[in-house]
């Protein structure tokens, strides 16, 4: 039961690290563009 809820933290965390990067990314990408579209 330890070593398996270890192992689903381990994944999860990976899982949550990624998907944060994912969306950082892509709101930095939202910004930027709505950015530029409100100056042009």
């Amino acid at each position: 039961m330890i070593n398996i809820l270890f192992t689903s933290n381990s994944d999860l965390l990976t899982a949550f690290s990624t998907a944060f990067g994912v969306s950082f990314g892509i709101a930095i990408f939202e910004y930027y563009t709505h950015k530029k579209g409100k100056e042009a």
